[in-house]
C-alpha cells in the first residue's frame, strides 16, 4: 500500500469509529511510525510501505480506533505549537473535578 492509500483507509476507519479529526490522527500515527514530520508524508504519497512499517501502524490504528488517546500512543503532546515528550502516560489524564 502507498502512503496515500494508507491515509485514506485509516481516515475512513477512524470516521466509522467516530474519531474526531480522523485524517489528522491518521497523519500523526503514520508520521510517528515512519519517524517523519507530517508534512513529509505529502511529499511521498506514492511511496509503498514495507511490512516493517505496516505492522506497528496497524496496532496503533487499532488502539486509536478503540478510543485510546492519540497522545498516549505517540508519547507526546503538542501545546502552543511545541511538542512535549511524556515520560508517563498518566500525565495526560485530567484531574478529577471537585465541588469544594
Amino acid at each position: 500500500m502507498t502512503v496515500l492509500e494508507i491515509l485514506q483507509s485509516t481516515t475512513a476507519y477512524f470516521n466509522k469509529r467516530g474519531i474526531e479529526s480522523a485524517r489528522l490522527n491518521a497523519e500523526h500515527l503514520l508520521a510517528h511510525v515512519l519517524k517523519q514530520k507530517r508534512i513529509e508524508l505529502y511529499l511521498e504519497f506514492e511511496r509503498v510501505l514495507a511490512e516493517e512499517h505496516l505492522a506497528p501502524l496497524r496496532e496503533l490504528v487499532r488502539r486509536r480506533g478503540q478510543g485510546e488517546p492519540l497522545q498516549h500512543l505517540l508519547g507526546t503532546v503538542e501545546f502552543a505549537g511545541r511538542v512535549f515528550l511524556a515520560i508517563n502516560a498518566r500525565w495526560f489524564r485530567g484531574r478529577k473535578q471537585s465541588n469544594s
